[in-house]
């Protein structure tokens, strides 16, 4: 078709060939082009520097395979439109990456597969912001990355605080994952537990798939509308936010509220996975009695039972007043319909 042609060290794709290059980034002008050229061999017999690579003959490469060009490897670009092409067809719904992908990565897929194919690639784009630590990029070299293993294993993180934290901010905008961050998660999940417990002292059970009722389902309607712009997270769990503080404003749930509250928690588990969790491996650091941290001269576990009691009287201030207390001593506390356990922070 004449989007391609060859030289001594390869066969590059002709970026001239396909008018629309540049439609996915934005990236037209010649400079910026220039810019994006990495990773390729100087070609002095190149069209364009910004002119990517099919393949490449190399037959010192440790990838080799013969071609009618000779000995060598496909290029970086083309291999992953192979692979899509091969198992998903000419057109793919949905095509993620993060934000480093865009270009000139994406953008040569986009070329070489709609000029073979003469259809769209992908219907959808999805690139995610690079994820910061404390203000800079997380990475190895700089020291500064968690592992989800690490935090939930060594930690004792709960899993739905880091979930929570993670897409507490769509993934179109970058992150700053902090502590802090994690603490306002496992504050949040705190009042979603309290919520659980009600529900449960209330019915007895969480058996029941509740019973839909305003304002609930439009606060869900309002979240799941939010889902549907583009993952717009951060108003979707504002959305649940509003609705934990509907059930807990009232201290004495009756069964018809309860049956409203649990329909909606339910719902929203199911569109954020937020409120209930799957992950059996997790276990908080309360297991071994000998590591029990002591506050003020009392372990965890009495000030835990302390605010069990006044939770039982509905002195609901104490109650707070003793996980605040706990939270600015370093400890986070999860309740679930199981019972209330503790993390460090």
């Amino acid at each position: 078709k004449g989007n391609a042609y060859e030289t001594p060290t390869g066969v590059y794709f002709d970026i001239s060939s396909f008018e629309e290059y540049g439609k996915l980034s934005g990236n037209t002008d010649q400079d910026e082009l220039r810019k994006g050229v990495r990773d390729v061999k100087d070609d002095d017999n190149k069209k364009h520097p910004a002119d990517f690579a099919l393949w490449k003959k190399d037959d010192k490469h440790l990838m080799q395979w013969y071609s009618p060009w000779g000995w060598g490897f496909p290029g970086w670009h083309i291999e992953c439109s192979v692979m899509a092409r091969a198992y998903l067809g000419d057109t793919i719904d949905l095509h993620a990456g993060g934000e480093d992908l865009r270009f000139p990565h994406h953008e040569c897929e986009v070329a070489q597969s709609e000029s073979l194919t003469g259809k769209p690639f992908a219907n959808h784009w999805t690139h995610t912001r690079f994820l910061q630590v404390d203000g800079e990029k997380m990475s190895k070299s700089a020291g500064n990355f968690h592992t989800v293993r690490g935090m939930l294993e060594e930690q004792g993180v709960n899993p739905l605080a880091l979930r929570l934290a993670l897409i507490s901010v769509p993934y179109g905008r970058p992150l700053n994952f902090t502590m802090q961050t994690l603490k306002d998660a496992s504050n949040h999940l705190n009042r979603i537990g309290e919520c659980l417990k009600r529900i449960e002292e209330s019915l007895g059970s969480l058996d029941s798939d509740g019973q839909a009722a305003q304002p609930f389902e439009r606060l869900y309607d309002e979240a799941l509308k939010a889902m549907t712009d583009d993952l717009n997270t951060s108003v979707a769990i504002a959305k649940t936010l509003e609705g934990v503080k509907e059930i807990l404003r009232h201290k004495d749930l009756t069964e018809s509220q309860s049956e409203e509250g649990l329909w909606f928690l339910k719902k929203i588990n199911g569109l954020l996975g937020i409120v209930i969790s799957e992950y059996e491996g997790f276990r908080s650091q309360n297991t071994d009695p000998e590591e029990e941290p002591v506050i003020e001269g009392r372990p965890i576990s009495a000030w835990i039972e302390d605010r069990n009691e006044a939770r039982r009287n509905k002195d609901f201030a104490k109650a707070d007043e003793i996980r605040n207390a706990l939270s600015d001593s370093g400890y986070l506390l999860a309740d679930s319909p199981k019972g209330t356990t503790w993390s460090a922070s």
